[in-house]
């Protein structure tokens, strides 16, 4: 039987025979004998005693389910360090059914949830955190990816140009920042932050609500990224190619 029959066949029984609340896949595998015995022989090596003989007759799919409540999935897996305290979280529920060509062989249901009673619904978590998460990491990220561009800038304009060419490029685009905050905007709007990398290591200068007026957070570390790994490749290739003069010194 094909992975979607049998999982209509698990799905129908579950829902309308068995009457388990919402359920959502979380993981399917297909145990076909060779996968079987290759895992035994896994077994095995790592000190597992027991005898088993596996046949055609074994071949299963394992669906393993997670339960949902308000479109929420449910964890279904338990930690083997958990990193909060006890009550803190929901306990884990998970159902995993076998499916053979005889059709169900097992089912294990563990801790599944009963909604007994609505409540007002609530967000998890407010806008003005979720955002302050948000700010709080490309605030990280992001001045922390200026200082490798300007660093990757100036290597790079040094080793395709020489002598001191990195320091003027690096030079320019502080002027840029500085023509940015004064005149650039009077001049042109503030859509010239696009062009100001430096700026970008300030969160004064980059759009939180994505309105597209200046530059968003998600849009500083795109192009420093791409500006990075371009100027890093167009460097190697020049320097592999320039030829390195090796004097021998002698007493």
């Amino acid at each position: 039987m094909s992975y979607k029959d049998a999982l209509a066949a698990v799905e129908k029984l579950l829902y309308d025979t068995l009457g388990f609340p919402e359920l959502e896949v979380a993981e399917a595998y297909s145990m076909d004998l060779k996968t079987m015995l290759e895992h035994y022989e896994l077994y095995k090596k790592a000190g597992g005693k027991e005898e088993i003989a596996f046949t055609k007759d074994d071949e299963c799919y394992v669906f393993f389910f997670r339960q949902v409540i308000d479109d929420i999935p449910i964890i279904n897996i338990y930690w083997a360090k958990a990193t909060f305290g006890e009550n803190e979280t929901t306990p884990v529920t998970y159902v995993t059914v076998f499916y053979t060509r005889d059709g169900i062989r097992e089912i294990y249901a563990i801790d599944l949830l009963d909604i007994v009673e609505g409540g007002e619904n609530k967000p998890l978590i407010s806008p003005a955190k979720a955002l302050q998460v948000v700010i709080d990491d490309y605030s990280e990220i992001i001045p922390q990816l200026v200082s490798v561009f300007i660093g990757v800038l100036i290597f790079c304009f040094n080793i395709v140009i020489g002598k001191i060419s990195g320091l003027v490029a690096s030079g320019a685009f502080i002027f840029m920042s500085y023509f940015s905050i004064y005149a650039g905007t009077l001049n042109f709007g503030p859509k010239i932050y696009y062009f100001s990398p430096y700026s970008w290591a300030s969160m004064n200068y980059l759009n939180w609500k994505y309105t597209g007026e200046i530059p968003s957070p998600t849009y500083a570390v795109f192009c420093l990224l791409g500006a990075i790994l371009f100027m890093s490749i167009v460097s190697v290739i020049v320097f592999c190619k320039k030829d390195i003069n090796i004097q021998e010194w002698g007493a």
